[in-house]
């Protein structure tokens, strides 16, 4: 829908069938769209032999109040970081192999502490206290 409100906002007149033409619709899909747009009081129909669509009043604002708001989404997106950059950061970085797999055997030997424990092993009190 935004293309063909953006298609109408720049050329003032434009008729149904350069409007299918253009944005490679169907003509059942256009004639939706640009019903919703009229009853929205956004877009109406020119009479006369040229006839056409052109924006309303309102359809003028909404459209530059559009166009704002795209722009300082840009704006916004701009000041974001790259993908490459976040990605660099040190702390994302996977840790090496060794230090993974001690970190992994120390809970492991945590799980089976606590497992005896539950048992009531005395060998698990004994390993607790070293």
């Amino acid at each position: 829908m935004w293309k063909i409100f953006s298609s109408i906002a720049d050329e003032k007149g434009i008729q149904r069938a350069v409007l299918i033409n253009r944005l490679d619709k169907s003509a059942r899909t256009i004639d939706g769209y640009l019903s919703e747009l009229k009853d929205k009081n956004l877009v109406e129909h020119a009479r006369g032999y040229k006839g056409g669509y052109h924006l309303t009043e309102r359809g003028i604002v909404v459209f530059r109040k559009m166009i704002k708001l795209m722009a300082e989404k840009e704006e916004r997106k701009a000041e974001l970081l790259s993908k490459d950059k976040i990605l660099s950061i040190k702390a994302l970085e996977q840790p090496e192999e060794e230090h993974a797999l001690s970190v992994e055997k120390r809970l492991c030997y945590i799980g089976k502490l606590k497992a005896l424990k539950e048992n009531g092993d005395s060998h698990a009190k004994t390993a607790e206290m070293q």
